[in-house]
């Protein structure tokens, strides 16, 4: 099922025309002001607490998405036909899960050892500020579920409908790979390779909302995705101090 949930292509009532400029609105703020505004605040000094960094965050977000709400309404638009309804096969979320699991799994078994758990820690470096402490955890799971939520509203059901009212002659393949594009540099602050990694991650996650003509199996998988980072959490504790031998 292809998301079709946009009813503005004639435009033919003003409630019409204002939905449309709030749709073309939030797609430029998307994929213009939302990577280069990540990008800035990522430059700046770490001046307050990622517990505080996150809860802006997750306000930002939940903003965004009240967006949808006029364009809804004076659009007319369709929510099952956006995505917004229960799936029509579980098959594909089930074996994005098992991947995703099996990831974390690999993750969890490097930690164990210590040269692969110091070979992470290196490698996460530039990444550092994306890993909860201890008493981060619980608002980074807030911000999990929120990414999970919001990003699949804005870039799938939103992002997709926009496509195909857009442009009518665009192909699904087309439409999930310039989403992907746009969810990719979304995250410019990760830096170039956190783009491409990123970018494919909205591929996948967009090739599940097509398969399956919903927006939930992508929530669900990217979630669980972001909750993984949890599995670092070590990687930015103090190390334990080595035990002291008495003779």
């Amino acid at each position: 099922m292809v998301p079709t949930g946009f009813a503005l292509r004639t435009l033919a009532t003003m409630s019409a025309w204002v939905a449309a400029v709030l749709a073309h609105a939030l797609a430029a703020w998307m994929v213009l002001w939302w990577p280069l505004a990540g990008r800035r605040r990522s430059t700046r000094p770490a001046a307050r607490s990622a517990n505080h960094r996150w809860s802006r965050s997750i306000r930002r977000k939940w903003i965004a998405v009240a967006v949808l709400v006029p364009i809804v309404v004076l659009g007319d638009v369709s929510l099952q036909a956006c995505g917004i309804r229960w799936p029509d096969e579980w098959e594909s979320t089930a074996t994005s899960v098992g991947v995703v699991l099996l990831g974390a799994a690999f993750i969890w078994v490097r930690l164990k050892i210590p040269r692969q758990r110091a070979r992470l820690r290196r490698v996460m470096q530039p990444f550092v500020s994306l890993v909860p402490h201890r008493d981060e955890r619980a608002r980074f799971v807030w911000l999990a579920i929120t990414a999970g939520v919001t990003e699949e509203l804005l870039f799938r059901a939103f992002g997709l409908s926009y496509l195909f009212w857009l442009l009518p002659g665009i192909t699904s393949e087309e439409a999930v790979l310039v989403t992907a594009a746009a969810f990719g540099v979304a995250h410019l602050y990760q830096g170039w390779k956190n783009v491409l990694l990123t970018g494919l991650l909205g591929a996948m996650f967009g090739l599940l909302t097509i398969d399956s003509g919903s927006i939930v199996p992508a929530i669900i998988v990217h979630t669980l995705v972001d909750l993984r980072i949890l599995l670092l959490t070590p990687l930015v504790e103090p190390a334990e101090p080595a035990p002291v031998r008495r003779e």
